[in-house]
This record gives structure tokens, sequence and C-alpha cells, in this order.
């Protein structure tokens, strides 16, 4: 017997400029969505969304916060009164945000904290900047990231630097964004649709704060669509292979796993069946899965689609070291005739430029594995034991 729909009073807020952009997207493909507000300290921001419920940020006479994060923080103190005015009422609070600037990582983890204050889920999607946006920007990200991990209930983390592999070479930068919104808000939608219709195997609230229990950990999300006879294999190869999951690394490392499939009436038991075998062959075996599934009428064409989420611990590095210079090694106390070997010493020097002259680093979510795992992490080592 199918669930009972289960209303959830839910509104979706965008916050800072990416957030604000984020969701004026969605408002335009996304026709039933549930309630919107946008918050940002420029007036001008508020007005391009279209949004009607919009809190603008105090920020003085020349407004905007000048990309700092204390700005931003200060400015959502100062407007406390109206922020929870705008969050009153709601179970469920999703906010839309792009960490690196000033409004949305100064002011999402005040935001998330008033939200939660008021009682409702806190569901935080943060997406982090490219690696062209520099340095500066990063280390901003990182420590919001931080911060908003404790404010919120769960957060999904979006690299954008991960989606950038779905973008084709020469696609213009506004197409760009365009795209990243869209797959946001696909996947997102879909999942909100799980949460708040009826279905089969419903999920619920409780399963994604299970989920996001470790404050240490954010939740990776990928989201496909497939058809033809063979979609759920589709759905799986798409999913292993997908940017968002470091192409299936994040599966085989996560200790918990959800996903959810929806389609039309010609949905099987067996399909369902499939997914669950499917992913239990792709993630570890001591990991915890949980499988929702819905009819949704709207996909037609023999079409399904499938959200995948998965618990990632956070390991951002202090900076994205593939905008850094490789490392050289260099030996030095070359063993001598008639004396004991010693072992050689590997100096590593960050700034030789040629290095494997003409070999790109490799890079992995922004980070030069090429370099020594306690180089990027700064860690001390301990000098030998002499006998």
């Amino acid at each position: 017997m199918n669930a009972a729909a289960r209303p959830l009073a839910t509104i979706w807020v965008g916050l800072g400029h990416a957030g604000c952009r984020t969701l004026a997207s969605l408002r335009r493909q996304l026709p039933d969505m549930p309630d919107l507000a946008v918050v940002h300290t420029r007036a001008e921001v508020l007005a391009e969304t279209g949004i009607e419920r919009a809190v603008q940020l105090p920020t003085g006479p020349a407004g905007g916060t000048g990309g700092d994060p204390t700005v931003g923080e200060r400015a959502a103190a100062d407007a406390t009164g109206e922020l929870r005015a705008l969050l009153e009422g709601y179970s469920v609070v999703v906010l839309l945000v792009g960490l690196g600037g000033g409004t949305g990582s100064g002011a999402a983890p005040a935001v998330a904290r008033l939200a939660r204050e008021a009682g409702a889920f806190v569901l935080a999607l943060a997406t982090l900047p490219f690696l062209f946006e520099g340095p500066r920007r990063y280390q901003v990200a990182r420590r919001s990231l931080a911060t908003l991990q404790e404010s919120a209930d769960a957060v999904i983390l979006v690299p954008n630097q991960r989606l950038s592999e779905w973008v084709p070479d020469g696609t213009p930068l506004q197409t760009a964004f365009q795209m990243t919104d869209h797959f946001v808000g696909t996947a997102l939608r879909s999942l909100w649709h799980l949460l708040t219709s009826a279905a089969f195997l419903p999920i619920d609230l409780s399963d994604l704060r299970r989920m996001a229990s470790d404050h240490t950990a954010t939740l990776a999300m990928a989201s496909v669509e497939t058809a033809g006879h063979l979609r759920i294999e589709s759905a799986l190869d798409e999913l292993s292979a997908s940017p968002l999951l470091d192409h299936g690394a994040v599966l085989l490392s996560s200790p918990a796993v959800l996903a959810a499939v929806s389609g039309g009436a010609d949905l099987t038991l067996r399909e369902v069946n499939g997914l669950a075998s499917g992913l239990r062959a792709r993630i570890r075996p001591d990991a915890s899965l949980t499988l929702g599934a819905m009819v949704d009428e709207t996909l037609a064409d023999g079409r399904i689609a499938v959200t995948l989420l998965a618990a990632e611990p956070t390991e951002m590095p202090e900076r994205p070291t593939a905008l850094s210079t490789p490392a050289r090694a260099t030996v030095t106390d070359a063993p001598s005739s008639g004396r004991r070997a010693r072992q050689a010493k590997l100096v590593f020097d960050s700034t030789h430029p040629d290095r494997f002259a003409g070999v790109a680093p490799t890079v992995r979510d922004g980070v030069n594995v090429d370099v020594p795992t306690y180089l990027r992490r700064n860690i001390r080592l301990s000098s030998p034991v002499r006998g």
C-alpha cells in the first residue's frame, strides 16, 4: 500500500550572490517549488531574482561585504529579527549558498543557527569555489564550511571543480554556471520530492540526520536520469563514473549511502532490487545503505531518476595545492666507499618550476597528489632512531 504524503512546511533560502543566483534559476526551471526566499546585502541582487520574500542584510551606505565574511556575519547579527521572522513556522529550512565570498560564507552559519533555534531541520547545500577563483576564496570557504557543519543538521557539499568535468571545452562562463545551477536544482528537487511525497519506500529527515550525525562529514550528492531496457545498470554505471563521487572513490570509502529512485508506473520491484544489489557491490561491505523508491508521473518515456547521497569525511587541505608549483626531489648524503650506506634524504623544493617538465601535476578535488601527504598536511616527521 502506498505511503501517505507527509506535508512538511519547507522554505528554500538563497544566501549570498551564488545562492540567490541558483534559487532564481531553479524558480524559472521548476514550477512546483516550496516557499522561496533570498538573503543578500545588495538590494539590486535581491530584485534581480524576482523572489518576493527577501531580507537585505545591513552593511552600511556602501553596501556589500568586500568579500569579508566577518562583515557578512555582523550583517546577519544585525538582521536577527528579520531573519527569525522569515524562518518562523517552518519545519525544514534548505539553505543554498556558495562558500568563498563575504555574504554567504559569513551569514550562512548564523542563518542555520537561527533556523535550528526555531525548531527546523536545516539542510545546507553548499558549493565550493572553482580553482580559478583563487586561494583566498578557497581559504574563506574552508573556514566557513567548518562552522556551517556545526550549525546545520546536514551539509550537502558540491565542489564546483568536480562539476567542471561535465562542462565541455569552450563553454561560455555564464553557460557553465547555468549548467551547475541546473544540476543542483534537479538533484535537490528529486530529494525534496522523496521527502515530501507519497513513496513506496519512503525516506525521511531522520535518515539524513543519521547520515550527518558526525559533524566531521559532509554529504556528497550525485543524480542521473536514464532510460531503456538496462536503465538501472546504466544509472549505476553513470553514478560510479560521476566526478561528484570522485569516480566511485566516495562510494568505496563512505560509511553511509542513501539512494532514491523515481520512475513512472513501469518502475518494477525487480529494478529496485537490482539497484540495491548493484549499489551493494559498489560500496564498502560494512556501509549502511538506505533505499527509497517512488512513482513520479512526470517521468515519462520510460525514464528513471536516481539520486544518491554518501557521507564523505571533510578533508579540505590548507590551500589548493593545484595552484602551487610542483615539488622537486633532490638526493643528498650519498654513501661513501668503505662505510655503511645511509638512507638518502629527500629535500623537496616547491619553488623549482620545471620538475617533470611538460607533465601536468595529478590533481584531485583541488589537491596536487604528487606532493606527499605529510607535506600537504604540514606533518612533522620524527627523526630516525640511530643505533
